[in-house]
């Protein structure tokens, strides 16, 4: 059997002895060792389930009571758990079971279970200590991807998390595409700037797509009766044919007989605009041609070309 053995002495007076002489009994002292283990040891603190420590006396001398009376105190990081569950095992009365459930937190990094010396048979209290580790994090994968021409924060690649985090999502379209939507797994979102929980892996796909062409389909000239207004007409069409809806600002350059006279801006009414340049006496004579300079309209990319154009003045 394991035992600790000390020493003691018991000392006796002259005046209590009838030979007059003080003498000393040395004494041999037996104490059995007890020693309580809890596993699972270490545990990682912030795990709200409930988890289940198995308590072993390794001494053979001691055991516990056929029931345990629950005379159970925690310390430590456990301080704030609640005890349940307590049982011996039937087959070997030196293991009993308990279940410690709340949330557990991380303070000191080690919790005790403190049995009562009534449940054990030794009649002496023993302490298991267990070490509290930090808590487990968990991270999620954000795999961002795009479909189309733009630009988004974060921006493509996998990105790591910690698990329920909220992320920020934002997509822009390069010059002459438009956002669509954020595909987030197989739900969809419209707005341009989102949020998601990582509660999982994730992949958030930002879709563009290409605006439709804005094209000038015509430049029409015509003078006024008295011959002192130049009238150019213009016409902004989508790829059909139909007149672009909305406002779109048109940028034009005028030249006379090839040399640039001035440049001319202003915003259609539904697809059509008319730029007017007034001239005292008269408009000059010679040959007018314009170039389309710019256009643009929030929902058309202009194509880039313009019609074929000109206007005699004689």
């Amino acid at each position: 059997m394991n035992r600790v053995y000390g020493s003691g002495s018991i000392e006796v007076p002259a005046d209590g002895l009838a030979g007059g002489v003080a003498k000393t009994a040395n004494v041999l002292v037996e104490v059995p060792i007890g020693f309580l283990l809890a596993t699972p040891n270490p545990i990682a603190a912030g795990n709200l389930s409930r988890e289940v420590f198995i308590l072993t006396l390794t001494d053979i001398d001691n055991s516990f009571k056929e029931t345990l009376s629950g005379n159970i105190t925690l310390g430590g990081d456990f301080s704030g758990l609640t005890v349940s569950d307590i049982a011996v095992d039937p087959s070997n009365n030196k293991v009993a079971s308990l279940k410690l459930s709340g949330d557990l937190a991380y303070n000191t990094g080690s919790g005790t279970i403190t049995v009562g010396g009534d449940t054990l048979a030794s009649g002496s209290a023993l302490t298991a200590n267990v070490k509290v580790a930090q808590p487990a994090v968990t991270t999620f994968d954000l795999t961002i991807a795009h479909d189309g021409q733009g630009s988004s924060i974060p921006g493509i690649g996998t990105h790591q998390y910690n698990s329920g985090a909220t992320v920020a999502l934002s997509a822009t379209p390069e010059s002459g595409w438009r956002f669509v939507r954020w595909a987030v797994g197989s739900t969809t979102f419209f707005a341009h700037n989102i949020s998601v929980v990582m509660d999982s892996n994730k992949t958030a796909t930002a879709v563009f797509s290409r605006l439709p062409h804005a094209i000038v389909d015509s430049i029409a000239y015509s003078a006024s009766t008295n011959k002192k207004d130049l009238h150019m007409d213009v016409s902004v069409v989508d790829p059909a044919g139909n007149l672009v809806t909305g406002s779109t600002a048109v940028s034009i350059s005028l030249r006379r007989d090839g040399n640039l006279l001035k440049t001319l801006s202003g915003t259609t009414a539904n697809g059509r605009i008319r730029f007017t340049e007034s001239y005292h006496p008269n408009i000059p004579r010679g040959t007018y041609t314009s170039v389309v300079t710019s256009v643009s309209n929030a929902n058309y990319n202009w194509n880039g070309t313009t019609p074929d154009n000109s206007f005699v003045m004689r």
